[in-house]
């Protein structure tokens, strides 16, 4: 038989409403900046002292001249040089122009304010070279002294360059990279004596440091080349046929 009378000495009543009423909570606020480690020993607050940096101010000077001047000079100035873009080459009235052994590089000066997106270049025919502007049609139109081997694409390599000259002029060119037309099985290549036909002005090419090279390593080869004929043939057998 189940003892029912254990539940009628049963307090149920809560406890908790009266023994821990909530509480709202306590916020302290610090005048300072301060930390607050929490330790064996409790809560310790440490006051620390942060000693603002004053900004850094910059002095910029108010004449719009040199400032513009000098934000054009900087974009000048990077480039490279006139000698630089003239190395085995020659500098024109209209253009400028260098060479190694396997490219030309070909600067036809332009005015300053025009833009890439303005201008096209083409290769026709092998051996002419045509510039066109945008709105005003063709500007540069010359033929070149020596062939040159197009891309397969048909297009142009080029780009628009700014230098300063020995004057420390501003000049603003159309820099075009050719590729030369080689000879024979494609080893030998021309070294040019002017860009363009019409060109009065000729290089001495024999005065070329990387042909003069080259002059003296094709010598060896071919001397080389000789000597390995001659013992490929072996040594003489005389054969006496008079039996």
């Amino acid at each position: 038989m189940v003892d029912y009378s254990k539940w009628d000495r049963m307090n149920f009543e809560d406890a908790d409403e009266d023994e821990n009423p909530k509480k709202k909570p306590h916020v302290t606020r610090f005048q300072k900046p301060t930390s607050i480690t929490l330790g064996k020993e409790g809560l310790e607050v440490h006051s620390e002292s942060k000693q603002k940096t004053p900004p850094t101010t910059t002095t910029i000077n108010n004449t719009s001249s040199s400032s513009a001047s000098s934000s054009i000079t900087s974009s000048y100035s990077s480039a490279q040089t006139e000698k630089g873009f003239s190395v085995n080459g020659a500098i024109t009235t209209t253009h400028l122009w260098s060479q190694t052994h396997s490219e030309v590089m070909i600067g036809i000066f332009i005015d300053e304010n025009l833009r890439a997106k303005n201008l096209s270049v083409e290769l026709i025919s092998e051996t002419f070279l045509k510039v066109t502007e945008k709105d005003k049609g063709v500007i540069f139109n010359k033929e070149l002294a020596y062939k040159v081997d197009p891309n397969e694409d048909g297009l142009v390599d080029w780009e628009i360059s700014n230098y300063l000259n020995e004057q420390n002029e501003k000049k603003r060119i159309i820099k075009i990279t050719l590729k030369k037309m080689s000879l024979g099985e494609g080893f030998i290549r021309v070294w040019w004596k002017k860009a363009f036909i019409d060109d009065s002005e000729e290089v001495d090419v024999s005065a070329i440091p990387e042909r003069k090279k080259q002059k003296e390593t094709k010598n060896v080869w071919e001397e080389a080349h000789k000597l390995f004929l001659e013992k490929k043939k072996g040594p003489r057998i005389d054969i006496d046929t008079s039996n």
